[in-house]
Formats: C-alpha cells, sequence, structure tokens
C-alpha cells in the first residue's frame, strides 16, 4: 500500500497542457505545485485535476477548485457522497464530512442534495490523473496523464475513466486508482527475461553440439562404407 504526503495549492490549467506533463522528471523535493500528493513506495509526484470542457484544476488541500481566474471566491467542492442503485440519493453513501454544499453550483456534479454534495447522472464528472506502469519492452517505467470520467461515474471499459479502472470495484463504474507498489516490477522483469533467455542460449549451444556429433557421426559411417 502506497503511503502519501499532500500539498495544499491549486492549478488551474488548459487540458491539453496537463496531458503533457511529466511527473517522472519530479522528486520528493520538487512536486509541482499542483501536485495532489507523493506516492513514497513508488517514488513519483502524483495530480489530480477536475475538467469542465478544455479548462482543467486542481484541487486545494480541502478538495475544492476555481475554474475563474477572477479574485472572486468560486470554489467549487469535488467531494462528493456516491449513489449505487438507480441514483436513490437517500440511501448516499459519504467517505467524509466534506461533502457540504448549499446549492447545485457549489458542487462539481453540479448536484446539491440535502446539503450535500452526490453524483449526477445529467452531469459528468471528468478528472485527470496520473497513469504511473512499467513498461515492459524497454525495462523502464514511465507515466501519462489519462483523463475520461471521474470515480465511481457509469462506465462500459477502462478507457472510460480517467483511472483506466472500470468495474473491478463495483460493476459497471470507475474506480479509483490503483495505486498497487510496482517498485520491484523491473528487477523482476530482468531476473525472469536473463534466466529465459539464458535458457535459450543453452538450449542452442546443446542444440548445435547435438547436431556436430550426428554430422560427425555421419562422416565416419560414410569412412566406414
Amino acid at each position: 500500500m502506497a503511503f502519501f504526503g499532500q500539498f495544499s495549492n491549486a492549478k488551474l490549467m488548459k487540458k491539453e497542457e496537463v496531458k503533457q506533463i511529466n511527473i517522472l522528471q519530479y522528486n520528493s523535493n520538487n512536486c509541482p505545485d499542483y501536485g495532489s500528493s507523493y506516492d513514497n513506495v513508488n517514488g513519483h509526484c502524483t495530480l489530480r485535476f477536475f475538467c469542465r470542457n478544455d479548462t482543467c484544476a486542481s484541487p486545494d488541500s480541502n478538495g475544492y477548485v476555481d475554474f475563474t481566474e477572477s479574485k472572486r471566491n468560486e470554489k467549487i467542492n469535488t467531494n462528493l457522497c456516491y449513489v449505487y442503485e438507480d441514483y436513490d440519493y437517500a440511501n448516499r453513501v459519504c467517505t467524509s464530512n466534506k461533502p457540504v454544499c448549499f446549492n447545485d453550483s457549489n458542487c462539481i456534479t453540479n448536484m446539491c442534495y440535502n446539503s450535500t454534495c452526490v453524483l449526477n447522472k445529467n452531469y459528468r464528472v471528468e478528472e485527470c490523473v496520473d497513469n504511473y506502469y512499467y513498461n515492459h519492452w524497454i525495462f523502464s517505467y514511465r507515466s501519462k496523464v489519462n483523463c475520461g470520467l471521474g470515480e465511481h461515474e457509469i462506465c462500459s471499459k477502462d478507457s472510460d475513466c480517467a483511472s483506466n479502472v472500470c468495474a473491478r470495484c463495483e460493476k459497471g463504474r470507475c474506480c479509483v486508482k490503483d495505486d498497487k507498489d510496482i517498485s520491484g516490477e523491473r528487477k523482476k522483469d530482468i531476473l525472469i527475461k536473463s534466466l529465459l533467455l539464458s535458457f535459450l542460449i543453452i538450449g542452442y549451444v546443446i542444440g548445435r553440439l547435438q547436431q556436430k556429433r550426428k554430422t560427425k557421426n555421419l562422416k565416419f559411417s560414410n569412412i566406414d562404407i
């Protein structure tokens, strides 16, 4: 399980700019001000943006975003309560006491129910998050930013979701990004492929020796005749 350190600054960017962010250029001492946390296990900064059309905003430490560049306080709450069966808001599930609202415009989903921000089937939330992975072809860790539907939104395939994970935690819903420990993937991959290569080389050498032996035996057989 990954352990994270939190950052508090928010940032407003264009979606294409967010997609171009390379989190691997940073370390624990210089994560960007829009970084949401630092993954101490895998060793990289993480990020999370909420988007409306082409404009994306990173949440502050309390989970609020502001899609304007004015000095007015127009912060929107990204903390939500989730509804699972036919959007029955009376049976919503809250993971914290932060999804507080006074009207629909206070919520990233544009729906405030009984002073609580909830999912809205008519207003899908789009997020951009970092995707850290190991590339087996080049023996190297890589990262890219995925943009797609937010957590617990309805999905049909992995690519629908910013987390690139659909229906593995709950049927037909985008799941939270999987932050499993992959720090040992490179060593394990190199070991397995080195062993495989060794077996192939040994097999090739044995095959060549057997072929030479057969050729030599055939040569002596021809001499005896």
